[in-house]
């Protein structure tokens, strides 16, 4: 995969945190670790 990958990863993950998905829902659903997802999504408002 390349950089664009990470692009759409980061973006998707972003939507689903705003959406309420935990960070181990979303680390599994995309295939990455949890410190990539918070690093991802730290000013995202998680609306549970």
């Amino acid at each position: 995969m390349g950089y664009r990958g990470k692009v759409v990863e980061k973006e998707r993950a972003r939507e689903l945190r705003g959406e309420g998905f935990t960070m181990l829902e979303i680390a599994t659903q995309l295939g990455v670790s949890k410190s990539s997802v918070s690093l991802w999504t730290r000013d995202v408002e998680f609306r549970p």
